[in-house]
Parts: structure tokens; C-alpha cells; sequence
């Protein structure tokens, strides 16, 4: 081989590089046109269902909120009546405790009576 024809054997290699190069360019450019359609489409649908879990999200944690706020407020009432059962017990042992005590005194000023009418 001549050295005249190895130099046409490697700018044949390297034009049949180029070449190549350029179909799998053209390939690749046309595999992404034919596919970045579904993609976006694919992406379109996830970000369309990432706001749509956004919003229930929101929805659920103002439900959530509000159930408390109401648990809160039924919670604070029932203690309220609780503790105004608790006063009105009280309040009716104390009466119940003073008339006993009425009661008693009465009768033994009946008892002391009846000993000095004796």
C-alpha cells in the first residue's frame, strides 16, 4: 500500500465517520421529535395530578383544622357544665348539710326543753 493510497483510505474513514455521525444526529433529532410529544403529554398529566393532590391536600388540612377547632369548643363547653354540675352539687350538699344541722340543733333544744320540763 502507498502512502498516497492510505491517505485516501483515511479521508474515506473519516468522510464514512462524518457520515455516520450526521445519520445518527439526524436519528437521534428525529426520535426526539417523534417522543417529546408523549413526554410532555406524560408531564402535562403528572403536574396536572401533583395540583390536583395539592388542592385535596388543602381541602383535607382545612377539614382537619376545622374539625379540632370544633372537638376544641365541645371539649370547653362540656367542661363548663361539668364544672357548673360540680358547684350545684356542692352547692346542694352545703344546703342539705346546713338544714342537718338545723334539724339537729332542733331537736336537742326539744331534748334540753323536755329535760327542764322535767
Amino acid at each position: 500500500f502507498s502512502e498516497e493510497h492510505m491517505l485516501h483510505n483515511c479521508v474515506s474513514a473519516k468522510s464514512m465517520i462524518e457520515y455516520k455521525r450526521r445519520k445518527i444526529q439526524e436519528s437521534l433529532e428525529a426520535l426526539r421529535d417523534e417522543t417529546l410529544p408523549e413526554y410532555e403529554t406524560v408531564a402535562g398529566n403528572v403536574l396536572h395530578e401533583l395540583d390536583l393532590l395539592e388542592s385535596k391536600t388543602k381541602s383535607v388540612r382545612a377539614e382537619v383544622q376545622q374539625a379540632i377547632a370544633e372537638a376544641v369548643v365541645n371539649v370547653r363547653t362540656f367542661g363548663e357544665r361539668l364544672m357548673q354540675q360540680v358547684e350545684d352539687i356542692e352547692d346542694t350538699r352545703s344546703k342539705l348539710l346546713f338544714q342537718q344541722h338545723e334539724e339537729v340543733v332542733r331537736h336537742m333544744d326539744s331534748i334540753r326543753a323536755a329535760v327542764q320540763f322535767t
